[in-house]
């Protein structure tokens, strides 16, 4: 017998949700929510590039507040550009690689006595549940713009 593949419907709203933030503080409400890995990321990024200035940069050229400045955003570019790159539309790096390496592990599992691949959208199936599974599909109703972009619903 020839192994086949089978596919399973999920939606993204299975995947948990990403911290967002979109006040700092009782005053500050900010124009959009951000996420906090990128706020992190962000932070750390900039760290770094502080700490990649005073090590390498000032000790070769002399210190100045523009090339300061530039290094130190530059750095807080690149870390937050690569944390939300997605090689993957709607999955991060991890993801992608553990995509990647369950692909490479060919992974099968046991659906009505045959060996297959399944997957969950685009994830793989490592393995199932013994006995019968059903899948089914649901949904509710929400009413346009009563929750804001973390999926919370408005006060009014």
């Amino acid at each position: 017998m020839m192994a086949s593949e089978t596919m399973l419907a999920a939606t993204s709203i299975l995947k948990k949700p990403e911290i967002r933030i979109a006040q700092i503080g009782k005053d500050i409400i900010l124009p959009r929510s951000i996420s906090l890995k990128s706020l992190l990321v962000g932070i750390g990024g900039f760290l770094f590039g502080v700490l990649f200035y005073i090590i390498f940069y000032s000790l070769i050229f002399s210190f100045t507040v523009v090339s300061f400045f530039f290094i130190s955003f530059l750095f807080t570019i690149i870390a937050v550009g690569l944390s939300n790159y997605q090689p993957l539309r709607g999955e991060n790096w991890s993801s992608w690689l553990n995509l990647q390496a369950g692909a490479a592990r060919g992974g099968k599992v046991e659906i009505d006595g045959a060996r297959v691949r399944a997957y969950i959208g685009i994830a793989p199936l490592n393995y199932s549940a013994s006995g019968k599974m059903i899948i089914a599909s649901s949904a509710q109703e929400v009413l346009p713009g009563s929750v804001d972009d973390r999926g919370i619903t408005k006060k009014r």
